[in-house]
């Protein structure tokens, strides 16, 4: 194994975490911060009303409409500043250098390259 890497193989579930290095989302081993996107269905109750079922079942046919690019899957990237859908690769060697959950907030959002401005053609670094 390269000096500069760290093995880490496969992940599932709460185990997943995210590294970004060279312009891609890789999930690992880790803290939960990577997540696969799959809504659940639930029967309505108070907490799950008739709204947020209609809203999921939406939501989960646009999901189940797109197409995954080659040996990535479709998954939710944790952050401070809220959910990102991102094609994620699972597995792998993760860089050295790779942003992971543990960077800062500022490190995080410009590696994702999340537009947290009220002006979407503004990205983090460009809003501050």
């Amino acid at each position: 194994m390269r000096e500069d890497t760290i093995e880490i193989t496969g992940c599932s579930g709460k185990i997943c975490g995210y590294n970004v290095a060279f312009g891609k989302i890789e999930c690992t081993s880790g803290d939960g911060s990577c997540l696969t996107a799959s809504l659940l269905k639930a029967r309505e109750s108070a907490f799950h009303d008739r709204q947020l079922i209609d809203a999921t079942d939406e939501i989960k046919m646009i999901l189940d409409g797109l197409t995954a690019p080659a040996g990535t899957s479709l998954s939710l990237v944790v952050t401070d500043f809220g959910l990102l859908l991102a094609w994620a690769e699972h597995g792998g060697v993760v860089p050295a250098n790779a942003i992971t959950s543990r960077n800062s907030n500022e490190e995080i959002a410009e590696a994702l390259g999340l537009l947290l401005d009220a002006d979407p053609g503004q990205s983090y670094q460009t809003a501050k």
